[in-house]
């Protein structure tokens, strides 16, 4: 990739950049309201709470707060959902035995809920 100015850019760089800059808010929120996740007798539970504008919104958001909170606890796994969503018995086990299986998985996704018809 090269910039306007004809100079060549490392898009890995940049990207490492702006998800390290992205981090660096998130620990700012979480610091501001209170959230110390770092701290012994801290957070454990957390809602994120946003403005309903998009889907990859709320999808960047639940990508860079647990990579900041799993920083911060020192903890592999985190897990993320919808308001709606519905987790049944196993579900989470089996998800982080899909992750954990294979070191090339970096996420896995489970099932989606979305009605009786659904199950």
């Amino acid at each position: 990739m090269q910039h306007e100015q004809g100079r060549d850019i490392d898009a890995d760089e940049s990207n490492n950049v702006v998800i390290r800059q992205r981090m660096n808010l998130a620990r700012v929120i979480l610091d501001q309201r209170g959230c110390l996740v770092d701290d012994a007798g801290g957070v454990r539970h957390l809602c994120l709470v946003q403005q309903h504008m998009h889907k990859k919104g709320i999808m960047f958001t639940t990508f860079i707060f647990p990579l900041v909170i799993a920083e911060m606890l020192g903890i592999e796994f985190m897990c993320s959902s919808d308001s709606d969503t519905m987790v049944l018995e196993y579900t989470l086990e089996r998800t982080i035995n899909t992750i954990a299986g294979d070191p090339t998985v970096g996420g896995a996704s489970s099932g989606r809920f979305t009605g009786p018809s659904s199950i």
